[in-house]
């Protein structure tokens, strides 16, 4: 599996991990378009919601 896979998988549960202990702050930001970023990646927090409803699998 290559390193980028690998690097954004992880990225991607942490990222999860952090929207998921913290879900009300999550859910209060009325943007839309907010992103969790570590720099070079990011994941739109609608994407988390979408994740947390069950309409997508993470």
């Amino acid at each position: 599996m290559p390193i980028g896979i690998v690097a954004a998988d992880s990225f991607r549960k942490a990222a999860l991990g952090a929207y998921r202990n913290y879900q009300d702050t999550f859910r209060n930001l009325e943007l839309s378009c907010w992103i969790i970023t570590d720099g070079n990646q990011g994941i739109e927090v609608m994407e988390f919601r979408r994740i947390d409803t069950g309409e997508v699998s993470p």
